[in-house]
């Protein structure tokens, strides 16, 4: 089971439309992390490319890359209709879950926001004009992802069957420790002989060759949009052996996971 292809054209250029023109109507910067890395958006639409955010990447050992490509990640979970968060730099945005078909296939980031009582310490830092100003945009910012939701699957939806929305919901949602078929059958409700049929069936793979492609898919997710060690990113998909993670991920994406990253080098959140 390979990574998943690119999507078509035309419906990345309606995400790609959609982001531009939504943000200046927002008043704030949009970018997207795409769990999938399939949508192969712009460099300008991964990441906030504000002086205030880019200094501190560049400037820091890892900590903006952990928080919001971990950290809040996990977060959304348990915020479907998005939120507001604060950056361990002090910065504020919105984040929205981006879903298709009832999977989540990425975040849309709305900001990057100054709401301290001091002044705001960089310049290009937005500054709400009066109090409650972000808050009002929460249900705007999640109206944005629920229309990348439907761009993103087409003319027909990306995972078409409940039960392999479900499957793969669990795997993403599990992502950090090691999952077997019993964990699975348990999630669905089935015996584990049948789940492992049923997973043959909807993937057209072992439940095993299913289970290790969504971790590299995470993996690759990493890899491309932060500057995590490569042995961090694969601690963060359940592989704690670097070495063992490096040949895995070769396996399944047909190159080393430092190539891969060199190759998406210009694809960093």
């Amino acid at each position: 089971m390979a990574l998943p292809q690119p999507l078509p054209r035309a419906q990345r250029d309606a995400i790609v439309d959609l982001l531009d023109r939504s943000g200046p109507v927002l008043g704030l910067s949009l970018c997207l992390h795409d769990f999938s890395h399939r949508c192969g958006l712009p460099a300008r639409l991964l990441q906030h490319r504000n002086v205030a955010c880019q200094r501190r990447k560049a400037s820091t050992d890892g900590i903006c890359d952990r928080y919001g490509s971990v950290d809040v990640h996990r977060a959304a979970l348990a915020h479907c209709d998005g939120w507001i968060h604060c950056c361990p730099y002090g910065f504020s945005e919105i984040a929205a879950p981006v879903r298709s078909a009832g999977v989540h296939v990425g975040l849309l980031f709305a900001g990057t926001c100054w709401l301290g009582s001091e002044p705001a310490p960089d310049s290009d830092l937005i500054v709400p004009p009066y109090p409650g100003w972000l808050e009002e945009r929460i249900p705007l910012v999640r109206s944005v992802a629920i229309e990348i939701g439907v761009r993103y699957a087409g003319a027909e939806a990306y995972y078409p069957d409940d039960r392999r929305a479900r499957i793969l919901g669990y795997l993403r949602e599990t992502i950090e420790r090691p999952v077997t078929v019993e964990d699975i059958a348990g999630e669905i409700g089935l015996s584990v002989s049948r789940t492992a049929h049923v997973i043959t069936d909807l993937f057209g793979r072992s439940p095993a060759h299913v289970i290790r492609a969504v971790k590299m898919e995470e993996a690759a997710h990493l890899l491309a949009i932060s500057r995590l060690p490569i042995s961090e990113v694969g601690a963060l998909v359940g592989y704690c052996d670097a070495n063992y993670f490096s040949r895995v991920f070769k396996t399944v994406c047909g190159v080393s996971p430092r190539s891969y990253r060199d190759q998406h080098v210009d694809g960093g959140i």
